[in-house]
């Protein structure tokens, strides 16, 4: 059985929430809470999350984050916009699942 995950994404204007999601022969399953950043520190808790799921493969977690800090980055830079202009959501696994710029 090959397990995939997902970034799930609502892009707000004074914040950013972020979970990951499992997906398992299409099925979707939530593996972490949303955690708003900057007003917490989500990185570093889902850092914590997957980091207690061994069963995760380290190259996956290390992905995982990678994408998660990118998306950050990009967020602080565009976070007025109402999309995510010259980022390729397939290829990082990352699904907008709403927004809010008003």
């Amino acid at each position: 059985m090959i397990v995939n995950f997902k970034i799930k994404v609502l892009w707000l204007e004074n914040s950013l929430g972020l979970a990951i999601d499992q997906i398992n022969s299409n099925v979707s399953t939530q593996l972490t809470a949303y955690y708003f950043w900057p007003k917490t520190d989500a990185w570093e808790q889902l850092k914590a999350e997957i980091n207690s799921k061994r069963w995760i493969e380290e190259q996956e977690r290390i992905l995982l984050l990678k994408n998660i800090s990118e998306l950050m980055n990009h967020w602080q830079i565009n976070r007025k916009e109402q999309i995510l202009k010259n980022f390729n959501l397939q290829n990082k696994k990352i699904e907008l699942v709403g927004f809010n710029t008003t």
